[in-house]
């Protein structure tokens, strides 16, 4: 059962889920705010929020506060839709007021480029975390493999704050972070040196999962698998040590 206004948000609706939010309704008296409020998705006419708290009607006016990465942002909005979801109430809300730094985080000026990027990583986990919900196997080899991209990025992020330069397979001189590229496997790609003196590659590795001894493991584009995350770490850096330009030689910051 729901109820609603004849004023609908309109405008594509994105799920914000780094985005807090509380709620007060206006009206005679003192009304507190309630924190225990969920955003369920934000738009440039409106958001939608869960609460178990709150008790609000089609039409009431409310003052809201989002905090983005400790930045916080206010405005005010009218309740145009109501609805039972889970056994709390989702209320969704039409603008009708907003500070200017509300309608930088709408425009989407107000994130940084790591804010953004935390986003997309956040949209992309949980997604697949949905999506393996029911299939343990696949829970299982999606922890182990972000487990992966996550120590993976941290280690050559760290190479190239200490200094290491490397040549990727097209010959550029690059810090080993913009050499990583996502995978067609869901894993991650680098350049590596071809055997034998042969002309750079890029491979890719992936998290493996062995149905019969239940191990978790890394493999290759190439076939060659590593039965532990250190001994996959060890490859990289040794790919990349041999891919190193001159020592001392460091890109202008």
């Amino acid at each position: 059962m729901s109820d609603s206004s004849d004023n609908r948000r309109q405008g594509r609706r994105v799920s914000a889920p780094f985005v807090d939010i509380r709620v007060r309704k206006r009206g005679l008296g003192i009304n507190r705010w309630t924190d225990e409020c969920s955003l369920a998705d934000l738009s440039s006419s409106g958001l939608s929020f869960f609460s178990a708290a709150l008790q609000l009607e089609t039409l009431d006016k409310v003052d809201l506060e989002l905090t983005v990465e400790g930045r916080q942002v206010s405005g005010s909005a009218i309740v145009c839709h109501s609805s039972f979801h889970h056994g709390q109430r989702k209320y969704g809300l039409l603008f009708i007021q907003a500070d200017a730094e509300l309608e930088n985080l709408l425009s989407g000026q107000v994130f940084s480029t790591g804010e953004v990027r935390h986003l997309g990583e956040e949209l992309a986990e949980q997604f697949m975390r949905e999506r393996s919900a029911n299939n343990e196997n696949s829970a299982r080899w999606l922890r182990a493999n972000q487990l992966m991209l996550d120590a993976v990025r941290a280690m050559v992020s760290r190479l190239g704050d200490l200094g290491l330069l490397i040549y990727d397979e097209h010959g550029q001189e690059v810090r080993p972070a913009d050499a990583l590229a996502a995978s067609d496997d869901g894993g991650v790609s680098f350049p590596c040196p071809g055997t034998e003196g042969g002309k750079t590659l890029r491979v890719s590795v992936a998290a493996a999962w062995n149905t019969d001894t239940g191990a978790d493991g890394y493999i290759l584009s190439t076939g060659q698998s590593f039965a532990s995350l250190l001994e996959l770490l060890d490859f990289i850096c040794s790919c990349f040590g041999r891919l190193a330009s001159a020592p001392n030689k460091t890109l202008a910051r």
